[in-house]
């Protein structure tokens, strides 16, 4: 009985040690399982739930971390500053503001030909006796005789708006069709030598407090009977200047201008930025980007101005030809014309404050060793020869 006992017993345990590993082996994986359904259900459940709803992750960093980030970049100001304009933020930046100048300086080329016409008048407008100066009955009649002889139409002599200038020149703004304003100077309107009222002139730029004002001796000098003499001009020429600016609000330059100004500076932007890109110069020191904008700038700004004189001289000789090829008589009034300022400006050499350094021997307008900004007198006079020339063949 014991040995059968005995063997129960045995038989018992090693059915413990082989039932039981089995038996744990099997919940183990069960849970396993479970736990992996309900993994996949929980993961599951919020893309069928949130799926059309914004979704967004919240950090929240402690103190000690935001000190630290807060003094990663311990660069001086001007460094930082410097390098945040390599940056996409700061490139934006730049390319925004470059391309507002450009626009900037467009409407700066156009402003005073459409919406501040009426301030131009006024800047220039000559007064008498604190009134704006009005134009005499023959000045009118001279005016109407230049509109006919050009052949306008009625919508062109309606756009057109004459006052009295207080420069030496006659000149125009605005467009011909729309709106155009053409100024004359106040020496038109005179007759005689004795009308020119030689001891109320002042001489200076305008807007300066320096201004001079002509001596007894001087209004007495041979240089001041010259300007006297200059500044009677003849019907002919007098209708050359006016022709000359109508033709002048006709040729719609302020637009070209403003295209000119806003391309130059697109120029300098799109120049600069391939420069950065090509050399990689936004990895380097910032010394390397200063020395391309400086380069770049200084080049654009020269090509600018030979542009602009150039398209300047060209525009001067076409509205000489222009005007000059409208009759005989304004060929004529070409010439006389050119010769008085001529006249005038070697009076002015003697009489203006730094007359020298402003008009040459010959009458002819001085200006830096390098720029250009006017035709020569002498060469517009040289047109309106030409055209004269041509009309004296002609009726030969």
């Amino acid at each position: 009985l014991r040995s059968k006992t005995t063997k129960l017993i045995l038989l018992d345990s090693l059915l413990q040690e082989i039932i039981f590993p089995t038996v744990k082996m099997l919940l183990s994986w069960l849970t396993v399982r479970s736990s992996c359904s309900r993994t996949i259900f929980v993961r599951y459940r919020p893309v069928r739930l949130m799926s059309d709803k914004k979704q967004k992750m919240n950090f929240k960093i402690g103190e000690q971390a935001t000190k630290k980030l807060e003094n990663i970049d311990k660069r001086p100001r001007n460094i930082r500053f410097y390098s945040w304009w390599s940056t996409p933020t700061g490139q934006k930046v730049a390319g925004l503001l470059l391309v507002g100048v450009s626009f900037v300086t467009a409407i700066y080329q156009i402003a005073p030909h459409t919406f501040l016409l009426n301030f131009v008048r006024n800047y220039y407008h000559h007064l008498s006796e604190g009134y704006p100066t009005k134009i005499s009955a023959d000045s009118k009649r001279l005016l109407k005789e230049v509109v006919t002889d050009m052949n306008l139409s009625k919508e062109e002599r309606d756009s057109l708006h004459f006052f009295v200038l207080s420069v030496f020149d006659a000149c125009g703004w605005g467009e011909l069709g729309s709106r155009a304003l053409i100024g004359i100077p106040q020496f038109f309107q005179f007759k005689e030598e004795a009308q020119i009222p030689l001891s109320r002139m002042s001489f200076g730029n305008r807007g300066s407090d320096q201004i001079k004002l002509l001596s007894p001796a001087e209004i007495e000098s041979d240089q001041a009977k010259q300007l006297a003499r200059s500044l009677i001009l003849s019907d002919e020429a007098k209708k050359f200047a006016v022709a000359r600016e109508i033709y002048k609000v006709n040729s719609a330059h302020q637009y070209k201008k403003a295209v000119t100004t806003s391309c130059i500076v697109l120029l300098a932007l799109f120049t600069s930025r391939t420069i950065n890109r090509r050399l990689n110069l936004f990895r380097k020191a910032p010394l390397f980007r200063g020395l391309n904008y400086s380069s770049v700038f200084s080049l654009t700004t020269a090509s600018y101005f030979i542009l602009k004189d150039a398209s300047n001289r060209s525009l001067q000789g076409s509205l000489d030809q222009q005007a000059s090829s409208v009759s005989k008589e304004y060929a004529r009034g070409g010439v006389e014309y050119y010769n008085k300022i001529l006249q005038r400006h070697i009076a002015q050499r003697d009489l203006c404050m730094g007359g020298k350094d402003l008009y040459s021997l010959h009458g002819e307008e001085v200006f830096e060793y390098v720029r250009r900004r006017n035709k020569p007198l002498r060469e517009r006079r040289d047109i309106c020869e030409h055209v004269l020339h041509e009309f004296s063949n002609e009726s030969n």
